[in-house]
């Protein structure tokens, strides 16, 4: 083998398998014939990755072949460990339901220790590396998380070493990764690194009070968080409320994983925030919490369409309830065109030009701009005049505005133009336009 093709294929197969595991229903999790197939499934694909290492380790590779082979490596290591896990759950509840007698335990041949011993023969994890070390390994900051990264960073590197490299990760620890009082309280030479560990718990973790993390438990609630922040929440409230309760006892350890197992399922399905989903776990009797979880989220999509649903009547009968407010705004719209046309018609005889333009909107611009009709039409014009003397007397005064030159006046007889040139008569008959009619 040349590349890492078959390292990344192996990972992406692991990641699907423990997403399904996930995603299976109560009746599957206890089906003898499904479980027998996933452990028949995941130890052909143990097989394969012994072979697939074997065949890498035979050859010689780059550095930066070695590393991106050892970062799919481990995640390789950890979804067979979480698998591992999930079915050895599984295994244990259909035997003490005596639903099935033909597979145990020892039906499935994953062992996570033997294959993180298998896979230091990757030459990548046999010595001890400086730039690994620096990436892998976070300084402590006077934080309990920090102290607890710096931890799992030394259990971690620690299995991927050899012997000789296991006392370098040690002193680089002690010399570069460490506060000035962590250097003071610790000592300065360590034979392994589970004393090393033990000794960083032992000074800067705090041991919390069990009795303490049996209220804050029992109290823990939803609130404003999504349904995964809280159930990270009780999952690390039960954690260290196990640990603290064993006070490193093994076998304690184990009878008290089960025991709040069971509390932390109540607790978490007590403190869903909405009513509908909290009664559909509740019926479900979820007996892991990540189970009780995994089911929460999955049916959140449809009481959240539920909610929706709600939400828009409330806005729909909110809205009827005001509908006077839109016909009040159509009467307006209604009201303000005629005022703005009156308005306008009642100024529109300013100066001899508006005149003009409205006599344009009465339809007479025709009348005015055709000479031969215009001379018949003076015919009659002193009734017009007479007439139009009265319209503009009760127009606020426009008569006010217009001069008596402008109407001329009327003595009885048809007004006769006289013109010395036809220039002048062009000048009578162009101011003759903006006269009163």
């Amino acid at each position: 083998m040349s590349d890492s093709t078959a390292f990344r294929h192996m990972y992406e197969e692991l990641k699907v398998i423990h997403r399904n595991l996930g995603k299976d229903s109560s009746a599957r999790r206890q089906d003898p014939k499904a479980i027998r197939s996933k452990v028949n499934k995941i130890n052909k694909l143990n097989a394969d990755f012994k072979d697939i290492r074997d065949n890498f380790n035979k050859h010689e590779h780059n550095d930066a072949l070695k590393k991106e082979v050892k970062e799919y490596v481990e995640l390789i290591l950890k979804f067979f460990d979480l698998i591992n896990r999930i079915l050895e759950s599984r295994l244990k509840e259909v035997a003490d339901l005596r639903e099935i007698t033909d597979v145990n335990d020892s039906d499935l041949e994953l062992d996570s220790l033997e294959i993180i011993n298998n896979n230091l023969r990757v030459k990548m994890g046999e010595k001890f590396s400086l730039r690994t070390a620096a990436s892998l390994l976070p300084l402590m900051d006077g934080t309990e998380d920090a102290t607890k990264r710096l931890i799992d960073a030394i259990e971690l590197y620690d299995t991927l070493l050899d012997a000789d490299s296991k006392q370098l990760l040690i002193t680089y620890v002690l010399k570069t990764r460490l506060t000035q009082s962590a250097k003071i309280r610790l000592r300065s030479t360590y034979t392994n690194c589970i004393e090393l560990i033990a000794d960083l718990r032992k000074y800067f973790l705090t041991k919390k009070s069990a009795a303490i993390l049996s209220v804050q438990l029992n109290s823990a609630r939803q609130n404003n968080n999504t349904i995964d922040e809280f159930g990270k929440t009780i999952e690390e409230l039960v954690t260290e409320l196990t640990i603290a309760q064993a006070n490193g006892d093994q076998q304690v350890l184990d009878v008290l994983r089960l025991a709040n197992e069971k509390i932390a399922i109540n607790v978490f399905s007590n403190g869903l925030r909405n009513t509908e989903l909290r009664t559909i776990v509740k019926a479900r009797n979820y007996s892991k919490l990540s189970d009780a979880i995994r089911g929460a989220l999955d049916e959140q999509p449809s009481t959240s369409l539920s909610q929706q649903i709600f939400n828009m009547r409330i806005n729909n009968q909110f809205r009827r309830n005001y509908g006077n407010r839109g016909n009040f705004n159509s009467n307006r719209s209604h009201f303000q065109p005629n005022s703005r046309r009156n308005y306008n018609h009642s100024n529109s005889f300013v100066n001899n030009n508006q005149r003009a333009q409205s006599n344009t909107n009465r339809g007479n611009s025709s009348t005015y701009s055709n000479g031969n009709y215009r001379g018949s039409f003076r015919g009659n014009r002193g009734e017009r005049v007479n007439y139009r003397g009265n319209q503009l007397s009760n127009r606020s005064n426009r008569g006010q505005r217009i001069s008596n030159n402008q109407l001329g006046r009327y003595d009885g007889r048809p007004r006769v133009y006289v013109a010395e040139n036809r220039e002048e008569q062009a000048t009578e008959e162009e101011n003759s336009f903006f006269r009163a009619n």
